[in-house]
């Protein structure tokens, strides 16, 4: 198979369009969130995955909430590729499951192109209290996680837009701030759907098969860089 050339120019265009694709999410969070944690620490990040979950970019919130992505979207896949489907919207908290530490919560929504997932709009960050032992759940002196707050397994907050109404009243019942919490979560979802609306926008201008083309290249022109400023570090302890 003959790679396509890449057009340089298109490729700033497309990577520019991405950029501001996570600004618009980001700030829609800030915007809308009602917990400080999001508004003013930024203790948040949203952005955008690749068909099989690794990150094409993420916005300006904490860097680290996207190391967790690739590997809740590739565990989602192996048990429920037939049944996701547009709209939907994952969600989990669970260490166990690989996401970070309860407060946090992680959000990942399919976007569909000829009813095929071709891309994933993610967001999640810091919750302000999600029960457990003290306020703010984050205790330092648990001796078991069940001590720290209540646990999601990944499974859907949203199914084809519909909200999973039970799994709104649990997270409700385990918080003592669930106005907060949920107007939080409300944020993320919004910036999911900001996401997959400008993501579908682009797809439009350049036709799925040139973007997926310059998607592929934008990773692989980022590890490019990466192995050659590996390459320019002296040996050494």
């Amino acid at each position: 198979m003959v790679k396509k050339k890449i057009d340089i120019i298109v490729l700033g265009l497309i990577n520019n369009f991405l950029y501001s694709l996570v600004d618009e999410m980001t700030l829609g969070v800030v915007r809308t969130s009602f917990s400080p944690l999001t508004r003013d620490a930024f203790d948040f990040q949203c952005g955008i995955c690749h068909t099989n979950g690794e990150m094409l970019l993420e916005g300006e919130g904490s860097l680290q909430h996207s190391l967790v992505y690739p590997t809740l979207i590739n565990n989602w896949m192996k048990e429920h590729a037939d049944t996701t489907y547009p709209g939907d919207i994952m969600a989990t908290n669970d260490p166990y499951s690989e996401a970070a530490h309860l407060p946090d919560i992680y959000m990942w929504h399919p976007i569909f192109i000829n009813n095929k997932i071709v891309a994933w709009s993610v967001a999640g960050g810091h919750l302000r209290d999600v029960g457990g032992s003290t306020p703010g759940s984050c205790a330092c002196d648990s001796t078991e996680i069940f001590q720290e707050g209540l646990r999601i397994p990944p499974m859907k907050l949203y199914e084809r837009d519909i909200p999973n109404k039970d799994l709104f009243t649990v997270i409700r019942a385990n918080s003592r701030v669930p106005d907060i919490v949920v107007g939080d979560i409300a944020a993320y979802h919004a910036a999911c759907h900001i996401g997959e609306e400008r993501f579908l926008a682009l797809a439009k201008t350049y036709g799925w098969e040139t973007l997926s083309i310059y998607l592929d290249e934008l990773l692989d022109y980022t590890e490019r860089l990466t192995r050659d400023e590996i390459r320019r570090m002296p040996d050494g302890e």
